[in-house]
């Protein structure tokens, strides 16, 4: 924990600086920082492996090491550092991150947790976040923030989509997606707005895998009322297609209608 602070705080720093910024040197802060991320996540993978029982003392452990990743999120994406989002070291660190998310996920936040455990006590000392829902709330933001911000970059938005199936993939952890707000604005099915990736054609896999999660969200509960929301703008890109295949249009303008089709799938 000593040795990663002074990081931590050059970090922050070099968020506040908007120009003057050694590029080499903010490069290696974030491989440090990369490391040390993926070093407490490994520590995590490592209880989950072994299945052993949480001892008082490595749940305060936990909770310290965790606490120093998740306030690196908010640093990492102010400031300068949110103007950086083509930079490979940037890149490495947000991966870092979503390796952490996952193994911290299927350790601490689940239905079988309890919620008073010694791990969201401390957490709740040192940043607020007292329950499993919070945390989740934490990495869906985070999730979205790549989402919006990664236009091109396809190893941090399949990662992210990745994690994202992963979660929605497990019926409880499904049901605790589905009480938070940006998980329902996801499905309310305005991502093209809210995320640029869908537009880019190179991205067309990743977007089916969004489509595709969201469809996971959608019928985990009976909810015909989400369901015509989100389809509803499918419906109409396909109500404008139908007639033009009917009017003796020619081939270019139905060729048209099927690439907007197509940008919803």
């Amino acid at each position: 924990m000593k040795i990663v602070e002074p990081i931590m705080k050059s970090y922050m720093k070099e968020a506040n600086l908007q120009s003057q910024v050694d590029s080499f040197e903010l490069s290696v802060t974030e491989s440090k920082l990369a490391w040390f991320t993926h070093i407490v996540a490994a520590i995590l993978r490592t209880k989950q492996i072994s299945g052993s029982s949480s001892e008082e003392s490595h749940e305060i452990l936990d909770a310290e090491i965790s606490a120093c990743v998740l306030q690196l999120i908010n640093i990492s994406d102010s400031g300068f550092h949110s103007k950086r989002y083509e930079d490979v070291s940037k890149q490495r660190l947000d991966r870092a991150i979503l390796t952490f998310f996952q193994h911290f996920r299927k350790c601490y936040i689940g239905d079988q947790i309890v919620s008073s455990s010694k791990l969201y006590t401390r957490l709740s000392e040192l940043l607020g976040l007292h329950d499993h829902l919070l945390l989740l709330n934490v990495i869906v933001g985070k999730m979205i923030t790549n989402l919006k911000c990664y236009t091109k970059c396809k190893e941090v938005i399949d990662h992210t989509l990745n994690l994202f199936l992963e979660m929605t993939s497990g019926y409880m952890s499904g049901k605790l997606l589905l009480k938070l707000d940006s998980v329902k604005q996801m499905i309310s099915n305005k991502n093209r707005d809210l995320f640029p990736f869908i537009e880019n054609w190179e991205c067309f896999r990743s977007r089916t895998t969004l489509y595709y999660t969201i469809g996971m969200l959608i019928f985990l509960e009976d909810n015909p009322v989400r369901f015509k929301s989100t389809m509803e703008p499918f419906s109409q890109v396909g109500s404008f297609k139908l007639p033009l295949t009917h009017n003796g249009n020619n081939y270019s303008d139905i060729r048209s209608s099927e690439l907007v089709f197509t940008q919803y799938l």
